[in-house]
């Protein structure tokens, strides 16, 4: 059995002999899901002594030759390499296993029979992702038709006209840009993706999410835009200046977390193994623990300040009035004659309490 091992290695070549020769052998699926199993996907054909592309009828001879020299009633100290040949043979023999042992080795084969098999069935369909994303697209084309009848709306006002009435090209553009601006982004980075998983564009996936650094392109400009027009205002509008400023920060913090999250994610995609994906929802997880501080410490006392401000700058408030104050009435049925000191009748009260209006 070692003298047809020995012989038959000239076929064939280890995992790690094909990774020096430049082969990758782990962008696969197994790669995206991340599975890290050690892959073994020549054994089984050492077994047999054969070549990884033998034919089926080739695998059929080598089974036979062996099971007739290993089996037990000829050779009964050769149990365990019957069972090794009768295990390779099974699965080299069923297309299906074996394409999937070409592809996983052994750790394939014990997950083709599990609950996550799907993944490693060779005869899952496979459809294109163009495919995949036509209830986006149909999502996108829906979303758009309101945009379109809001342009050609707009297109009859005065928006598009000049100071002296005629109409203006640039004005046309700017709403143009303005109306579907932020629909074509999306449509676009949709198409390159697509493309991106069909294997069309071979680039880099940061190349893929440039649409995305345009976003920020555009807010970014923007707000420098806002900042030059409130520098240039009068001293007493400074405080327009003061919220570009805020404005200015929110952006660099929140642009920051969400690039951050891009740019990791793209590395990831194009096959760093040595970003974690632990690492790459960093962003995420600081983005949610600001979200937690906001929603749980200074949302409440925001409330509650505003609150009392209601309360100051309300109308009624609850003032104590004396208890010596009476209510008097005269009373109905007191003619001429009656009218004395004791022509009213009081009523004692205790402590009362009245809304008045403090600003009367």
């Amino acid at each position: 059995m070692q003298k047809l091992l020995a012989g038959s290695s000239k076929y064939c070549l280890t995992a790690k002999q094909l990774s020096l020769k430049g082969y990758n052998l782990v962008s696969d699926k197994s790669e995206v899901l991340g599975f890290n199993m050690e892959r073994d996907t020549l054994a089984l054909y050492n077994t047999l002594g054969i070549r990884k592309a033998a034919t089926e009828e080739e695998i059929k001879k080598a089974y036979r030759r062996l099971a007739l020299r290993y089996h037990p009633d000829k050779n009964p100290n050769a149990a365990d390499e019957f069972k090794s040949i009768n295990h390779a043979y099974e699965i080299l023999s069923d297309p299906k296993k074996r394409s999937v042992y070409d592809k996983y080795g052994e750790m394939g084969i014990q997950m083709l029979d599990s609950v996550a098999g799907f993944l490693f069935d060779p005869e899952t369909v496979k459809w294109s992702a163009a495919i995949v994303f036509i209830p986006y697209f149909i999502v996108e084309a829906i979303h758009l038709y309101p945009n379109i009848i809001e342009y050609l709306t707009i297109l009859r006002t005065s928006k598009v006209y000049d100071e002296e009435g005629n109409p203006s090209l640039k004005a046309k553009l700017r709403l143009f840009f303005d109306t579907f601006w932020w629909s074509s982004i999306r449509i676009v980075l949709s198409i390159l993706v697509v493309l991106k998983i069909d294997g069309i564009i071979k680039g880099s996936w940061g190349a893929v999410f440039i649409p995305i650094y345009l976003v920020g392109a555009r807010y970014g400009l923007g707000i420098i835009q806002e900042y030059i027009a409130t520098s240039r205002a009068e001293p007493l509008q400074n405080r327009g200046k003061l919220d570009t400023i805020l404005k200015a920060i929110g952006f660099l913090i929140v642009g920051s977390l969400f690039y951050t999250l891009v740019g990791l994610l793209a590395a990831r995609l194009d096959g760093h193994t040595g970003i974690k994906i632990s690492s790459v929802l960093i962003p995420v997880f600081i983005t949610l623990s600001i979200l937690f501080c906001c929603t749980g410490c200074c949302l409440p006392c925001a409330l509650v300040n505003w609150n009392v401000g209601d309360d100051l700058e309300g109308t009624n408030q609850l003032i104590p009035i004396s208890p010596n104050r009476r209510i008097t009435y005269p009373l109905e049925t007191a003619g001429p004659s009656q009218i004395n000191h004791e022509s009213s009748t009081t009523i004692p009260t205790t402590t009362e309490y009245q809304y008045v209006n403090p600003q009367a």
